[in-house]
């Protein structure tokens, strides 16, 4: 049950915060911020497509 919770649960929250965390760096005006803020969409993606994955994985 905890891995369920962390696949469909945790993955996703930590993709949403890493998404609105990617878009205030971009929006910055320091070069160096906005390669953060490009950077934080990798994970971003990994976090919100993971449980359709899991899904497809295991179904």
């Amino acid at each position: 049950m905890w891995a369920l919770g962390v696949i469909f649960v945790t993955l996703p929250a930590f993709g949403i915060v890493c998404f609105t965390c990617s878009a205030a760096c971009r929006a910055q005006r320091y070069r160096a911020v906005k390669v953060l803020g490009h950077a934080l969409l990798v994970p971003g993606v990994v976090g919100v497509v993971s449980p359709v994955v899991g899904l497809w994985l295991f179904w």
